[in-house]
């Protein structure tokens, strides 16, 4: 099974194994272009078990780099790089968790692994207490839209997510879809901020959609 850039697929039942495929624009930096900041990409994996490793290889004859959002037990929030701390990255990539990604070359990402399934998605473990961005991730293999969260207690109303054309990092707080395969960032104005998502009411929005039961 694999679900091509652009499509969706919603699950209904555990154990679905598929390759969800993204496509990444080189980054500004290597090719030398005009503008140096493009192809960042705010990346996160819809399936429980997709390597890190398996994002670096792809990188082919190129090169990658890869940052997750960290904050320090200071409050220091810092960009925590894998090929600095590959001995202290996490295995896998998180569910749930957003991560900062680029490659030297255009490439199409192959995410394989179990997809996601369940009756919710809570984020509130990935959040970094009072006044904090968190980078999380859109783990399922369709388009969340900020409207269908159900709980977004002590979080500021709207979303940021990084340009791929500028790289810069936009606020968004009209309601434009979470793509597959995307992270995003909330901002967390209290102590105890929950967020979550419930499936009950979920749709897609891409033109080629399709259930798996």
């Amino acid at each position: 099974l694999t679900i091509k850039d652009g499509g969706q697929l919603i699950v209904n039942n555990s154990g679905v194994k598929a390759t969800v495929e993204k496509v990444m624009d080189k980054h500004g930096y290597w090719g030398k272009s005009e503008n140096q900041k493009a192809g960042w990409y705010f990346l996160a994996a819809p399936m429980t078990d997709f390597a890190v490793t398996s994002f670096t290889n792809q990188a082919g004859n190129g090169d990658y780099d890869l940052y997750r959002w960290y904050i320090k037990d200071d409050g220091t929030p810092i960009w925590y790089n894998y090929k600095a701390h590959t001995g202290e990255f996490e295995t896998n990539f998180v569910s749930g968790r957003g991560y900062l990604a680029a490659y030297e070359t255009t490439n199409l990402l192959k995410m394989q692994g179990t997809l996601n399934a369940g009756t919710t998605f809570d984020f509130t473990s990935e959040l970094n207490g009072e006044g904090h961005f968190t980078l999380l991730g859109n783990p399922f293999t369709y388009d969340l839209k900020w409207s269908d969260f159900n709980n977004k207690t002590g979080i500021y109303d709207g979303f940021a997510v990084v340009d791929s054309e500028d790289g810069i990092i936009k606020y968004a707080v009209e309601d434009m879809p979470i793509k597959v395969g995307t992270g995003f960032m909330v901002y967390t104005e209290e102590e105890g901020a929950t967020l979550s998502e419930p499936l009950s009411g979920r749709t897609t929005t891409a033109e080629f959609s399709f259930w798996c039961r």
